[in-house]
């Protein structure tokens, strides 16, 4: 175990033990692979994310951020308000339906949740190929729910939400809200102009309010290419004038 540590040290220390990268492109492309997972809901998906970003300086950038990703769950009755477990129970006794099985429910369903974001990102740039990224999460959320009833039982609870308002006529629910966290990452530098980066974001978000008993927390890891391109920020302007300054002029320019 010791030499394991030990190799992985000097494997780090071989990638990141140099000066400061000396080409930073003024904007950056980014995309890959995500999976987001929700504990409260256990929920897991995996879709795409893409990122553009405007790098002012070596350590300060500008951009934004969308992700789509998919997945499928179970919704149990523990789930929901509780003005809303307390309808269902009502149901639940209409249909002479005893109170533990209502209790022990799980309605199957697919989602599609889609983010929209904006804003800073801060970077630590003092290794030549590894750069420390992290940033602020402000944005909006999207998801698209349907149901899949697979019993006669889950059933009559989809037809019961769709009679007072919570599904529409085709099993469906959706919702658009804010939502706000952190994040951050790791980027490795592959070559001049590209780059493979490791995200991981928290996100706190109020979707379906009023229907869900609590506030959706989402861990979101993403994987992918990074392109960086265009104007060298890298350099600080008066450095590259005073270079510009120390060049010998030609004859004919001392002319």
């Amino acid at each position: 175990m010791r030499q394991m540590l030990f190799a992985f040290a000097l494997l780090f220390a071989a990638l990141t033990a140099y000066a400061q990268p000396d080409y930073i492109g003024k904007f950056d492309a980014y995309t890959g692979f995500t999976y987001a997972s929700s504990p409260g809901l256990n929920l897991d998906q995996r879709g795409f994310h893409t990122q553009g970003g405007l790098n002012r300086n070596r350590w300060l950038s500008m951009g934004i951020d969308y992700s789509i990703f998919m997945g499928e769950s179970s919704l149990a009755p523990s789930n929901l308000t509780t003005k809303e477990q307390n309808q269902l129970g009502a149901f639940a006794a209409s249909q002479n339906i005893p109170p533990s099985v209502v209790a022990s429910l799980l309605l199957p369903y697919d989602i599609t949740t889609q983010t929209f974001a904006g804003g800073p990102q801060l970077a630590y740039r003092h290794f030549k190929r590894v750069a420390f990224l992290f940033h602020p999460g402000l944005g909006l959320i999207h998801e698209s729910v349907k149901a899949k009833p697979g019993s006669a039982l889950q059933t009559g609870v989809v037809d019961y939400l769709e009679s007072v308002g919570q599904l529409s006529s085709s099993n469906r629910k959706s919702d658009t809200t804010y939502f706000w966290g952190v994040g951050g990452g790791v980027e490795w530098t592959a070559s001049r102009n590209v780059h493979l980066r490791f995200t991981t974001d928290y996100v706190h978000t109020p979707i379906f309010d009023g229907f869900l008993k609590n506030p959706v927390n989402v861990v979101r890891f993403s994987v992918g290419p990074t392109f960086n391109f265009g104007k060298n920020v890298a350099q600080p302007k008066n450095v590259a004038q005073s270079k510009d300054a120390a060049q010998p002029k030609s004859i004919a320019q001392s002319k």
